[in-house]
Formats: structure tokens, sequence, C-alpha cells
């Protein structure tokens, strides 16, 4: 299964214009969070305003790209800048359409830099591939607890099949994994560590794999 709808033209910092569905203008700020097509909803964005807080929910027709990408310090490239400066020169969305795998882990940190860094080491040690990484958001209800979106290589020889996916993946990592859910179509798997405190996932308060064919 293919998503049809092509990949948005903003993703993680993006800076954006938002516009009210009146067509009014709401304001400007930074895309902080990116949620896929699924079951019939568009996509969508979570956007930092510059002047009031977050707006959640905003759909592609209500976001306008001004051209600009903000680093994490606040430095501002042109969005060519920074496209120029992705590895391998992926498009924003491109793992996203078709077979796509994703972790989202909820990592414990002091700042972006150190939650890349202890996911990178959480996915090493799980034996995962990585293919990239989302900008880090920090949790907006948790202080010191970023999200961080890691895509995932999809595993040769399961097919079209979602389901063999998340079942060789969370096999794989050797957690006790709870929840699992979907099917062939789209199916993910949720890990909480309850009382199994301990590396690899010291640091680690909740992890999902996802994964969409």
């Amino acid at each position: 299964m293919e998503i049809d709808e092509e990949p948005p033209p903003v993703w993680f910092g993006h800076e954006v214009r938002v516009l009210a569905p009146s067509g009014a203008d709401v304001g400007v700020g930074v895309v902080r969070g990116v949620v896929r097509p699924w079951r019939g909803r568009p996509w969508s964005f979570t956007v930092a305003l510059d002047d009031t807080g977050d707006l959640v929910g905003v759909t592609a027709a209500r976001v306008v790209p001004t051209g600009w990408f903000r680093e994490d310090d606040g430095t501002r490239l042109t969005a060519d800048e920074h496209a120029r400066g992705r590895v391998g020169g992926v498009r924003p969305g491109d793992r996203m359409r078709h077979r796509h795998v994703t972790l989202r882990s909820h990592v414990q940190a002091r700042d972006a830099d150190e939650a890349v860094a202890r996911t990178r080491e959480l996915v090493a040690a799980l034996g995962l591939d990585t293919v990239d990484v989302d900008e880090p958001v920090e949790h907006g209800k948790v202080p010191g607890t970023w999200v961080v979106v890691t895509g995932l290589s999809w595993p040769a020889g399961a097919g079209d099949d979602a389901e063999v996916v998340i079942a060789r993946l969370t096999e794989a990592t050797g957690l006790d994994w709870g929840a699992v859910s979907g099917g062939p179509d789209g199916c993910d798997a949720v890990w909480d560590p309850g009382d199994a405190v301990g590396p690899p996932t010291a640091h680690v308060t909740w992890m999902i794999l996802d994964a969409v064919p």
C-alpha cells in the first residue's frame, strides 16, 4: 500500500506562515511535529508560533512555507541551503511514502544533541538499521524528555506485510514488547519499561514501532 498524497513541502524546522480555516493570517512559526496521512486523514503539523503557543493538527492547506529553515540555535538558513546540507539529499517525507517503518522513542536527555546521541546508541544496541532521524522535539508535558523519530530499514523478505515486519523487528531487539495492533496494511507495537531499567534502555521511557507498507 503506497501513500497517494505527495510528501509535504515542509518538515521539522521549516519556518511557515499559518492560516486560519477562514484564510486569515494566524502567525509565523516553526514546524515541530509531522503526522503522516492515515485512514483518510491528511498530512498535519504541530507549529510553534513565535508570538503565542503551539498549534496542533494544522493541515497542509493551512501551512504556507516562508522559504526559511531555523536551526536549533535560532540560525536561519534558506530552505535550499538546508536541503543541500541533508545527508543523501533526501527530500522531506520521502521515507514515509512506501514501506516505511519508524521507531518513536521517548528519551530522557539534557538537550536535543544528547537525545539524538542516546537514541543512536539505543538503535545500535537493539540491532536496528537506521535510515534517517527526525529533529528531536522536547515532550510538551514532560520536561527533560525528548521525542525522537528514527526511520528504519524495511527488512528484506518481508514483502508488503507490516505485521511480519513488526514481528521480526520486535523479536530482533530482545525486549519484551507489549501491545501489538493492526495487520498487514499497518501494524505497530508498544514498549513500556515497567520495572526493566538498564542498558540499552536506561534513558528510554517509552517506544513504539510502526510499519506501513
